[in-house]
């Protein structure tokens, strides 16, 4: 699994790189199919999607805050359970 990393210059010449994830590498660090990506489903639609060509890329920030929040969701959920 890589991340692809993108450089552009921004107005004051100083690099500035934007990392991505393929569907692919998204589906499997998160364990969900690739088509949910696509598709925007199980919440997925919070992350951004990039089109290069027919190729769809999406910002590997936001898919990282995606599974952030899904193990916060899951702790919180297993505490209150816990407090029963």
């Amino acid at each position: 699994m890589a991340c692809h990393t993108w450089y552009t210059k921004d107005t004051m010449g100083e690099k500035d790189s934007t990392q991505f994830y393929t569907v692919k590498d998204a589906a499997i660090i998160s364990g969900l199919a690739p088509k949910t990506w696509y598709e925007g489903a199980a919440g997925t639609a919070s992350v951004l999607r990039i089109r290069f060509g027919r190729s769809i890329r999406l910002l590997r920030s936001d898919v990282d805050r995606f599974i952030k929040e899904r193990i916060n969701d899951a702790e919180a959920a297993r505490a209150r359970d816990d407090s029963r």
